[in-house]
């Protein structure tokens, strides 16, 4: 019997039916089904990466320290620049390396809120420039180093033998209302914008792929193992990034709510209409004929979350948290699981949604802690020991 999931009123779930999953009887028929549920996803929430884009892409190391951290990492700043002839858009990647390591680290990559100067409290840095952003909101200052140093953890991470990789958000797409249309956007649509094009969340995608290709030519890094994340939207970006870019080994997303990890259908908290409303500049023009007819909506998350499979799937949030509530993303993992229970994988832990505080690994990580909207070192040692389980302890 082929897999057809008509999925509805799970408990504590969604209110109205699931698109079904694609029928699929084999791993082989999946693959194949894949790529037109991405094509719904372009069509009618995320956007679509124009086929001929003939954008030049050039990495270029602007720093490196091997005595970072007091000799516990390699720091290096890379430079990804890309250009088209007339137009230009670049960001700088903050990686940091372990050192000691008998073989090339794993690594997680996600994007900042900030600046890369508010990840950790390193004074070497270099510090954006905020004369370079159109938003005035992005003013850049040294009094920020460290801000956001507890959502990141690194000194951790690095302890327990993995890379952090980094580029702020704002770079490449700046967060408001006219960012699709300048940076990379305007690199993309050269000709303009339509109902097609991605916004914030698909230009920040695509530009994370690029940094993949960077991030790949690290001799320290093990191309294999590059797990991409993100927290809040930028969590939205990482499972978008993670469903269309298959080279990335592990997809893990904090709190990533409405456009992300959550379902539609049934959300309350953040609806098709809200983000329509106060977000317009996340999505594709499409997805805004939506708000207030999402039964009517050709997708949900549940299928997003079944693109990242057989690849680890890890999906968390907090139990206060008032954007990424926690059964409408627990629903949406588990209506995602016979995807991966098609590649032969054990999901029945997940057949109940976990108590608060009670982690689940298997091919697919699920956890809600207690607190609200926000990613903190509770979080980061539950995906290490995921990563751990994968990919085997770092040496």
């Amino acid at each position: 019997m082929k897999l057809l999931i008509l999925l509805a009123c799970l408990a504590g779930g969604p209110e109205m039916p699931l698109p079904a999953l694609p029928e699929a009887d084999t791993p082989e028929e999946w693959t194949a089904e894949r790529v037109k549920l991405t094509g719904l996803f372009e069509t009618d929430e995320y956007g679509k990466i124009p086929d001929n884009t003939d954008i030049d892409v050039r990495f270029r190391t602007m720093s490196s320290d091997s005595l970072a951290f007091d000799g516990a990492a390699t720091r290096k700043e890379i430079s990804v620049e890309f250009s088209d002839g007339k137009r230009k858009a670049a960001t700088t990647v903050l990686l940091y390396v372990p050192n000691g390591l008998s073989r090339p680290a794993a690594a997680f990559f996600s994007l900042n809120f900030g600046g890369n100067h508010t990840v950790c409290d390193d004074p070497e840095i270099t510090l954006p420039d905020s004369s370079a952003f159109r938003n005035p909101k992005y003013r850049f200052s040294e009094s920020q180093r460290g801000a956001d140093s507890l959502s990141w953890n690194i000194r951790e991470t690095l302890a327990r033998g993995y890379a952090v990789a980094t580029y702020f958000n704002g770079d490449l797409c700046e967060d408001w209302l006219h960012g699709p249309e300048d940076d990379l956007g305007a690199l993309l649509y050269p000709e303009g914008r339509d109902s097609l094009s991605c916004g914030f969340i698909g230009i920040n995608a695509w530009g994370m792929s690029r940094v993949m290709d960077c991030l790949m030519r690290e001799e320290t890094i093990d191309p294999g193992k590059i797990i991409v994340t993100g927290c809040s939207r930028n969590g939205k970006i990482a499972l978008w990034a993670g469903a269309t870019d298959e080279r990335f080994a592990m997809v893990i997303s904090s709190s990533s709510g409405s456009g992300g990890a959550s379902l539609f259908r049934g959300n309350t908290a953040e609806t098709i209409a809200d983000i329509s409303k106060h977000f317009p500049y996340w999505m594709a023009g499409n997805f805004a004929k939506y708000a207030g007819k999402t039964e009517e909506f050709p997708v949900d998350q549940h299928q997003l979350l079944a693109l990242i499979a057989p690849r680890p799937l890890y999906v968390s949030d907090s139990n206060r948290d008032i954007y990424a509530v926690p059964k409408d993303e627990y629903a949406s993992v588990k209506a995602a699981l016979p995807v991966f229970g098609l590649f032969g994988y054990d999901t029945e832990e997940l057949d109940r949604q976990p108590e608060t505080g009670k982690a689940i690994m298997g091919q697919v990580g699920f956890h809600t802690k207690a607190g609200t909207h926000s990613i903190t070192a509770e979080d980061w040692r539950h995906y290490y020991d995921f990563a751990d389980l994968h990919f085997g302890k770092p040496e």
